[in-house]
Order: structure tokens, then sequence, then C-alpha cells
């Protein structure tokens, strides 16, 4: 069988783990799960690696980082805003991306090359319900794969700076956008 190349296919573990979570929070419904539909106890196949941001306006606040993330960030970063944690650029870039996932119901998957390391992160993230039912949390998983085994057997490379789109529910592809 041919997979098209936008099919939401993760390479790291951590990410086909997030991914089948997801699927299971949306089988048969209709609807994006609400936060509190999210139970630690089930996470524990990925609790390292998880992230929850909360968007206010145009910017996200850190609500939950794994172990695993907030070592590769080397700083507290739990309850602070992208503003102070990253380049206004960047900030800003990033807190795009999410807030299309958001707006759109899509599910988010990227890669990008870690500066200054040998390592590729993975990113799959999905949008989650406020308690009015509105979207306001983007739940995601950062994997971080070495280059040389994230390529193994891979035909092709890595789309670094590339993040695809997918229907939330559905999971068909929506589009992309790229780094410029």
């Amino acid at each position: 069988m041919h997979v098209p190349s936008e099919a939401l296919t993760p390479l790291g573990d951590t990410s086909k783990s997030f991914l089948t979570y997801w699927r299971g929070l949306t089988e048969g419904g209709n609807s994006l799960p609400n936060r509190r539909d999210i139970r630690p106890e089930e996470l524990l196949g990925f609790i390292d690696h998880i992230w929850l941001y909360h968007r206010d306006g145009h910017d996200f606040r850190c609500v939950i980082m794994g172990n695993h993330v907030q070592e590769r960030w080397g700083r507290p970063v739990i309850g602070k805003w992208f503003r102070e944690l990253l380049p206004e650029e960047y900030a800003a870039r990033l807190a795009g991306r999410l807030m299309e996932a958001l707006e759109n119901r899509f599910v988010g998957h990227g890669y990008n090359d870690l500066s200054k390391s040998d390592i590729y992160a993975e990113r799959v993230y999905a949008p989650l319900l406020d308690e009015a039912g509105n979207p306001a949390f983007i739940l995601g998983v950062s994997s971080y794969l070495e280059r040389t085994a994230a390529l193994k057997g891979r035909t092709g490379t890595i789309p670094l700076g590339k993040t695809n789109f997918y229907d939330a529910l559905t999971l068909e592809y929506s589009g992309s956008v790229t780094d410029d």
C-alpha cells in the first residue's frame, strides 16, 4: 500500500503513542476532547514528553511540561509565556502555528533541527476545549531523535521546518506551513 507523503506518519515511538492516545480520545466523536478528558494515568507511556499550553489572546502559557522536554528547555518553563521564553520572532511563529491548530481544529506534526546538536525534535500536538467548549489548550509531545537513527531505513529526507496540519477528528491532511 502506498502512503502519500502528507499522511500523518510520525517517526518516534513517543509521537506514535501520543497519536494512538489522541485517536482514542476522538474515536466516534464529532467534537474535540475537553481538557478535563485528559487523565494522567493514561499518559504514562509518554508523560515525560508531554506538554500543555493555554492560549490567552495571542500568546500561550505553559501549564504542564514533562521532565524530558523540560530538560531540553534547560530552564523552568511552567507558568511562563512564549514571549518570556523565546526571541520575539520565533515566539510569534510558534504561537501562530498553535493558533492555526486551535482555530481550525487541526493536529500539527513537524520536525526541527535542534541547534548545536545531532538531534531532531519531532512534535505532534492537538487542540483541547476549555470548560465553555472553546478551543483554548494545546496538548502535545516532543520526541527527540538522533539524526542517524531517524534517517535509518528512510527514503528521502526529514522535512525540517515544515508543519503539516490534519483535521483533528479524521486526521485527513489539510495543509502545511514552512519556516521562512
